[in-house]
């Protein structure tokens, strides 16, 4: 994967910003406030259909605006392909290769991106939902049957909500109940051998980026009982749905699924969240988009493009040294942004933002 160009008008803070991009290692630095961050936001709109940040579409558009609009130029290997997007109070319009997509699932998983945004530092003390995100965005591009299965279990998850808030006859419930269970089978799987391989690779990049002995390990929480066998899992679901009907029942909501999945880090055995200071927190969240890329070339044989929002803040030298290291050996494109130049530069692209303008420094 490879940005070759990308158009923004009306998005965020630029009305109109052409820019053709001709390094893998691109550095966007500038003062507070110029836009760094939405340059990032637009390429993983193209990416995602949504921005990495927590905002509504509509906030993406400039203010007194009526429509925001992105394109995007990229390389695929042998590919070119060009990918545009509007962006209206209405909603939301894709077109790949002058083909109009009709929902965003059609969109997902054709230009691949990694985000990193500095809130995501509490990643693991934040709410579980965002670790759940994480594991949807990484796992939706590259299983067109993942992304089906978690469309489908969401919309049988708030059928089922509504039937039980609404007092709905018990076999309709059940109905829905066999729904959900049968939807969430691909996604429970996917979802473990996914955290396993994590795992693996979190604690090795981890080492590298903090150049210690000490012990990063992910483990994959659920509230209902793990079966590889289809059968099997059935069954237990079943079992498990009817053990807790009388309290869902009163609390008129389902309790137990894959909504409720969650990934615990440890570091040297002990709790991440709890017990790991701000920096070492950060450290792991980095060593897990890194892990996260990795494994996304080795199943599609495809480098997602990196978007590393304000990466090296709050790193010592040290840490930016081994961050840039690794970084310089990533097989794919990076955009990486900060409001200065930190650490050896001589192999990045230097592009400042300066009144909406992009000017290349080297």
């Amino acid at each position: 994967m490879f940005l070759k160009h990308l158009g923004l008008r009306n998005f965020r803070s630029y009305k109109n910003l052409n820019i053709d991009i001709n390094s893998n290692l691109n550095f966007i630095y500038g003062a507070n406030g110029t836009g760094k961050t939405g340059l990032l936001e637009a390429i993983s709109f193209l990416s995602e259909t949504r921005s990495f940040k927590k905002c509504d579409d509509k906030e993406l558009i400039n203010t007194k605006e009526k429509f925001a609009s992105i394109e995007g130029t990229y390389e695929d290997g042998d590919y070119k392909h060009e990918i545009n997007a509007l962006i209206e109070e209405k909603g939301k319009t894709f077109i790949l290769d002058d083909v109009k997509k009709k929902t965003t699932a059609q969109v997902i998983g054709n230009l691949l991106t990694v985000s990193y945004e500095p809130s995501q530092v509490f990643l693991f003390k934040d709410e579980p939902n965002l670790r759940r995100r994480m594991m949807n965005e990484t796992l939706s591009p590259i299983d067109a049957q993942y992304l089906y299965s978690l469309g489908r279990y969401n919309k049988y998850l708030r059928e089922r909500n509504q039937a039980l808030s609404l007092d709905y006859d018990r076999d309709v419930i059940r109905v829905l109940t066999q729904e959900l269970i049968m939807s969430s089978y691909r996604i429970m799987v996917m979802r473990r051998r996914f955290v396993k391989r994590l795992d693996i690779e979190v604690n090795k990049n981890f080492k590298k980026l903090d150049k210690s002995d000490k012990e990063v390990h992910l483990s994959y929480l659920t509230n209902y009982p793990f079966e590889d066998n289809l059968e099997d899992y059935i069954e237990a679901m079943k079992k498990a749905f009817e053990a807790r009907r009388s309290e869902e029942v009163t609390r008129k909501t389902t309790l137990i699924g894959i909504h409720r999945d969650d990934i615990k880090a440890s570091l040297d055995g002990l709790d991440l969240a709890s017990s790991g200071s701000q920096g070492q927190n950060r450290l792991v969240t980095i060593a897990i988009k890194l892990s996260i890329a990795n494994l996304i070339l080795e199943v599609t044989k495809k480098p997602p493009i990196l978007l590393l929002d304000d990466i090296f803040s709050d790193l010592d030298i040290d840490h930016i040294n081994s961050l840039q290291d690794e970084l310089k050996n990533y097989p794919g494109q990076i955009f990486a942004t900060g409001c200065n130049i930190l650490g050896e530069t001589k192999d990045w692209d230097l592009l400042k933002i300066v009144d909406q303008k992009i000017e290349r420094s080297n």
